[in-house]
């Protein structure tokens, strides 16, 4: 894909209804300016690639499962069109949303576009939380760190929910629901910190508890819910966690690796940064890397 060696491109989607139709992100950070930078989609899977979002620095792409022309894209860290935007029409027409740049109480000196991650309620897509890059507040005379932004409206309007202690600020936020499944509620949240740990609330961030004193990555964190529906695997700056309690606690079950990342097929777990780490479900004290693994030049692996 003529994208530039060399080019970050952190954030992927699939259409849920088109197994054919693929969205990726291309960031400016660590890229090569001499390439078109946005988000690009593929229909015929991968042969032929079109721009739908010409933004700087994309980083997560979410798409409606309920409704594919729905779409949210999360920008940060580089750039100048850092925020959230949206598309309710396949990407023909998208909206930069600044309405969460003033909310009461949250309003920073560093302006609060510059996103990090961004998850969508299972049941409703409406239902939105968004995490930051930077602090709410670069001077730490209101905010040490930054919070996590709700929506019930698809990004009209926004609740904050102010930062705990010590969380500082470059945060994942996954909704831990899988209502398939009868696993948690709209109101079950993880946040991973990159200085304090796994934060999660049970209450919509009315309250919050640490559920693991491990880090993630710098660039974000993924989860996986294995195949029966209840045990729950964490990306971690120095390896993998798991927990049965849907979040409520994490053990740290792998080490010796960053992991930015972590997806499975029921079978099979696939972890790690800088190179494809790969162990059985049944048995996480063996983790190998697979042959032939792809050359990239962004630290040498996926990002």
């Amino acid at each position: 894909m003529s994208f530039g060696r060399g080019n970050l491109t952190q954030g992927m989607a699939l259409d849920p209804c088109d197994a054919a139709t693929l969205y990726l992100a291309v960031c400016a950070d660590g890229g090569s300016a001499a390439f078109p930078k946005g988000v690009f989609r593929t229909t015929d899977g991968g042969s032929s690639w079109t721009r739908i979002l010409a933004t700087d620095s994309p980083n997560h792409i979410r798409v409606n499962p309920a409704d594919p022309l729905q779409i949210y894209v999360s920008d940060g860290v580089a750039g100048s069109t850092n925020g959230f935007w949206r598309t309710r029409d396949g990407g023909k027409n998208w909206q930069r949303i600044t309405s969460m740049c003033d909310v009461a109480g949250v309003t920073s000196s560093c302006g609060m576009g510059d996103l990090y991650d961004v998850a969508f309620d299972p049941t409703d897509f409406s239902h939105v939380l968004i995490s930051f890059h930077s602090p709410w507040d670069w001077s730490g005379a209101k905010y040490v760190g930054a919070g996590i932004l709700e929506s019930k409206d698809g990004g009209d309007t926004w609740i904050p929910h102010h930062p705990g202690a010590n969380w500082g600020y470059g945060h994942s936020v996954k909704f831990l629901y899988r209502p398939e499944d009868g696993v948690g509620d709209a109101n079950t949240w993880l946040v991973g910190t990159q200085t304090n740990g796994m934060f999660r609330t049970a209450d919509g961030g009315k309250t919050w508890s640490q559920s693991s004193p491990a880090p993630i990555s710098h660039g974000g964190s993924g989860i996986y819910y294995a195949t029966d529906g209840k045990t729950l695997y964490s990306s971690a700056v120095n390896g993998l966690l798991r927990s049965t309690d849907n979040g409520a606690h994490f053990q740290l079950i792998a080490t010796g690796f960053p992991s930015l990342a972590v997806v499975g097929d029921g079978t099979t777990l696939y972890a790690g940064n800088d190179s494809v780490m790969v162990a059985s479900e049944s048995d996480l004290t063996h983790w190998t890397i697979p042959p032939n693994p792809p050359t990239l030049r962004y630290g040498g692996g996926p990002f």
